[in-house]
């Protein structure tokens, strides 16, 4: 949260400056003096855009101060408008105004700070846009930065927003105060915020409207027993959470300490209020639901404020059931440091060393914002003595706030370099996770490193989905001054400014941020502060860009809001809690659907992963960044629906645990039996050295063409182990290992400080990369269930009639080479890497070689065993192919054993129903070798693998199981 502290008193300076400049859109014009303040403004006045509500026009008085310490010393000054200001600060130099017809740029000093207050309209004309860069000319560091924006505006009772500051001194009660707290800046460092105008009498706009036709469907909720509305209670953040494992999602705001059990989807009741259970204090922020001992009960993780009357520390509450909970973080032996003097945001709970328990990441400003701690990282020690127990390790385990490096908002655990662990961002930082089992380990990347930029400048905000439906996790940002912004990933754990393609991205700002798809349209929408951003990626057939979207939801309700999405009352449609910082929340229910909505017109399922668990048969919900995919019949190959777990969702915010997929149309209306085909694929995070884990049809075969008219309760539950769960029926693992080689160790890693090189140039329109694989050591069939290629790849080459730009090639006959899959790869100069999800079956004892057509390439240096699983790695290819179809280029395409360009994931094939020949597939071999063995079995030793029931005979039930089981 933004903070700041008042100003210093000192002599005031009673000289008013005169206007200097007019500046105006089509819409409306203000006037401006040479300090960059409006004193000239529309009729019906101006609206501050972002923040508590006002209104400034005729009559008001409008100023703007700062204040700071350097060199041991404390400096505050004023930049006064069409009357002096409030109180006795000194009156900042004026440096030079320059102003054109619709924009203005103000340069003021005051000892070593210089402000320049750029003004301008946005695109629409209806929005002036104010951007103060605040920059460091001293020789010595500044500290303690703080800019207020401040105004009179009478009859209005004054404000001071944010609250949450220590020392503050108070303003008179007719002066409203708007506050940002920036972070240090060394000699000739800057920090920028932004604030928004609309003129006053031009109805709604930045998202908010009344009336029908609305594009976020939400309304307030109210029932016989909360008739207006449920009251949720004073919040800063809210969360959902299951906190009773009844199948249900409450809802906690830690401010009031309110806990809202859900009944079954029907009404709510105030299950406690834990107000109790921890120490007094004025200022609480929020919390994050995790089961940190493993008894499949929610715990709660608090994020405290380091400010004011109170409590400053933040705690764990461990659930004891019957909404009962206990503070366990002031027991040393069970916590071993107090999480004290603490400026916490979004908390983040994460396995992240797979050891078997939750370790938790508590972002915290650093040393030198106040007297604050800086982040702490709790591991998970396990069991001992009958307690689960933790060790603060943030140093050992690099997770500290890195040098210079913005504070802490929004943090987030998920794999963004797609190797199989969890990953963090965080303040301005993205961390890369290289920790071995039992030993937690993170590496922090530089700018250079993960190509996000903007490290030094706060954000409000931050949350990892994948906006573009390309397969990794893109990475939101609001930023106080630059604006809300989007990194895109490439696919390989770098990242890329994705351009303008938010409208009005400078409002919204300053507070709060969530992620979901709440028009459910299968792309997923954010908001900032007061402003839904809907996703146009589905809508308009893949352009990236978001809108303002309209809403029916009071101005008052979210002039802060820190919502949370979920589906309450399991009707297929994402509800929301929100909250609303320092202010009253609510709950509004999702009107896309209800009690009437025939079940084929809610276009939706739910997928929930659980983890195994010996003394809780339900399973725990502790498998946080686990990312899920459903592969559904029909999309373009371009085209993956991919969302992950996570237990913080932008900002003070959980959002449901259970993943919402909204699905397409039914593509059968008239037919109740036939609906949407689609193929689940999960992946649980695991230690690359131990392997990947997937789970999917492979795995658990009723994971596979999932029929969404079979699925009576929509939702599949997935465990680690590969048991199902679909409507109550268990569906044990019946196929393949869930763990996975990564051949040679897979694709290079970016460097933490150096990041990857970019693919350069092919050389040709025939460039084909790829890598050399040979099988002589497999006794068993392997399955090749994703294939990894780096670079740019180029559209397809058509093969018989059949585009193709990726060829897996059978060479062991080098004189009649064989295509033994082939398949037409998203070309797109977007991503540098991309992993697919396939079904290829290596044979034993035989020599392929995978290529594929690109446009750029990129080379990996061999970083793992060459030989691993049943599969050798020769080395990597490079081949100018003119003639892709008849594989002679490929056969004699020299081997560069250094380095790879493309790899694989596999595994060895499991039982395979149907697979009589043993060469894990289902196909005519198979029938022919059951009809040659027609009849009685052999008596034993002699094997009868056409017996699939063991019932002595090879019939027709067998002959089901074949024909059940063809893969062709």
């Amino acid at each position: 949260m933004i903070r700041t502290v008042c100003c210093v008193p000192f002599v005031l300076a009673l000289t008013v400056p005169t206007d200097a400049s007019e500046i105006g859109s089509d819409h409306f014009r203000v006037g401006l003096n040479e300090f960059g303040v409006i004193t000239k403004r529309p009729e019906a006045g101006l609206q501050h855009v972002d923040g508590p509500l006002l209104t400034v026009g005729a009559g008001s008085g409008e100023w703007y101060g700062v204040s700071f310490r350097t060199g041991g010393a404390t400096f505050a000054a004023v930049a006064p408008g069409s009357e002096p200001a409030w109180d006795e600060r000194p009156v900042v130099t004026p440096v030079s105004f320059s102003a054109g017809a619709a924009t203005a740029v103000a340069v003021v000093r005051h000892e070593a700070i210089e402000m320049e207050s750029f003004m301008r309209f946005d695109a629409t004309g209806t929005l002036l846009h104010v951007t103060v860069t605040l920059t460091n000319r001293g020789a010595a560091p500044v500290t303690d930065l703080y800019y207020s924006r401040e105004w009179r505006v009478p009859p209005t009772t004054g404000w001071t927003f944010p609250r949450d500051l220590p020392d503050l001194t108070k303003a008179p009660d007719d002066v409203a105060r708007q506050l940002w707290m920036l972070d240090n800046l060394l000699p000739g460092a800057s920090a920028s915020l932004t604030l928004s105008y609309r003129d006053a009498g031009a109805g709604p706009s930045g998202g908010a409207s009344a009336g029908d036709g609305v594009d976020v469907p939400l309304s307030l909720w109210t029932s016989g027993s909360w008739p207006s509305g449920l009251p949720v209670g004073d919040t800063f953040g809210i969360v959902f959470g299951d906190y009773d494992a009844d199948g249900w999602i409450d809802i906690f705001a830690l401010q009031s300490a309110n806990l809202w059990r859900n009944l079954g989807g029907t009404d709510w009741v105030l299950a406690a209020n834990l107000d109790d259970k921890l120490p007094p204090t004025e200022f609480r922020y929020s919390i994050s639901f995790g089961d940190y001992n493993n008894d499949g009960l929610l715990d709660m993780a608090t994020e405290s404020r380091n400010c004011c009357a109170g409590d400053q520390c933040c705690h764990i509450l461990k659930n004891l059931g019957d909404s009962v909970f206990l503070n366990v973080a002031v027991d040393p032996t069970i916590v071993d440091t107090p999480l004290c003097n603490a400026d916490a945001e979004t908390n983040c709970w994460g396995d992240v060393d797979c050891d078997g328990d939750l370790d938790l990441f508590i972002p915290v400003y650093p040393p030198t914002i106040g007297d604050n701690s800086g982040n702490f990282f709790l591991e998970n020690l396990g069991e001992s003595g009958g307690e689960y127990r933790f060790a603060e390790r943030v140093d050992e385990v690099g997770l500290d706030n890195p040098p210079g490096a913005a504070r802490p908002e929004g943090a987030q655990f998920v794999d963004v370099d797609f190797d199989g662990d969890m990953d963090l961002y965080s303040n301005g930082t993205l961390y890369q996770n290289v920790s071995s089992l039992g030993s937690p380990l993170f590496n922090p990347m530089t700018e250079n490193g993960s190509g996000i930029g903007l490290s030094t400048q706060l954000d409000e905000g931050a949350a990892l989905f994948d906006y573009d439906l390309d397969g990794d996790y893109d990475l939101a940002i609001v930023y106080t001054g630059p604006g809300v912004k989007i990194w895109e990933a490439r696919g390989d754990g770098t990242y890329f400014a994705a351009g303008d393609i938010i409208d009005s991205a400078f409002t919204g700002l300053n507070l709060g941020l969530s992620a979901e798809d709440w028009d459910n349209d299968g792309d997923i929408d954010f908001t900032t502060r007061q402003v839904f951003r809907r996703n146009m990626f589905m809508e308009t057939g893949g352009d990236r860009h978001f809108t303002v979207a309209s809403t029916s939801i009071p101005a008052g309700h979210i002039t802060s809001a820190t919502p949370a999405w979920g589906d309450w009352d399991r009707d297929g449609d994402l509800d929301c809690a929100l909250g609303n910082w320092f202010d009253v929340g609510h709950f509004y229910e999702n009107t896309l659907y209800d009690g009437s909505t025939p079940m084929d017109d809610r276009r939706y399922v739910r997928v929930r992963t659980l983890r195994d668990s010996e003394t809780v048969p339900a399973g725990l919900e502790t498998e946080y960044a686990t990312s899920v995919e459903l592969v559904v019949a029909g999309d373009p190959a371009s085209m993956r629906r991919k969302k992950f777990v996570a237990s913080g969702h932008g900002y003070l915010n959980q959002n449901e645990y259970t993943l919402h997929f909204a699905l397409p149309a039914d593509p059968a209306p008239g037919d109740p039996g036939e609906d949407v085909h689609f193929d689940a694929i999960i992946d649980f995070p695991n230690l690359p050295a131990e392997g990947f884990r997937r789970v999917d049809k492979h795995v658990n075969s009723a994971l596979g063409d999932v029929n969404l008219a079979d699925l009576a309760e929509r939702e599949i539950i997935v465990f680690r182990s590969g048991r199902v769960l679909i409507d109550g029926e268990e569906h044990l693992p019946d196929g393949d290992p869930a763990l996975l080689v990564t051949a040679a160790g897979g694709l290079a890693l970016p460097d933490p400080s150096g990041g990857l090189d970019d693919p350069s140039g092919a050389g040709g329109n025939g460039a084909w990369v790829g890598v050399d694989l040979d099988t002589g050591d497999a006794t068993t069939p392997l399955r090749v269930r994703e294939v990894i290629v780096d670079g740019i790849i180029r559209p397809g080459t058509s093969c018989d009639g059949t585009p193709r730009n990726l060829a897996l090639w059978d060479v062991t006959n080098p004189v009649e080479p064989v295509v033994v899959a082939g398949m037409e790869l998203p070309a797109s100069n977007r991503n540098h890497r991309l992993g697919v999800p396939t079904n290829i079956l290596l044979q034993p004892d035989r020599h392929y070689r995978l290529v594929a057509s690109v446009d750029a390439l990129r080379g990996s240096p061999i970083a793992g065993p060459t030989s691993e699983g049943g599969l050798t790695v020769a080395g990597g290819l490079l081949i100018i192919d003119l003639d892709p179809c008849s594989g002679q280029n490929v056969v004699t395409a020299p081997v560069d054993p250094s380095q790879i360009f493309a790899t694989v994931r596999f595994g060895p094939v499991g039982d395979v129903p149907g697979d009589v020949d043993g060469d894990g597939s289902v196909g005519f071999t198979d029938l022919l070798a059951l009809l040659a063995a027609w009849g009685p079995c052999l008596p034993p030793p002699d094997p009868c693998p056409a017996d699939f029931d063991g019932n002595g005979v090879v019939d027709f039930v067998d002959l089901l199981v074949v024909l059940s089981g063809w893969t062709g």
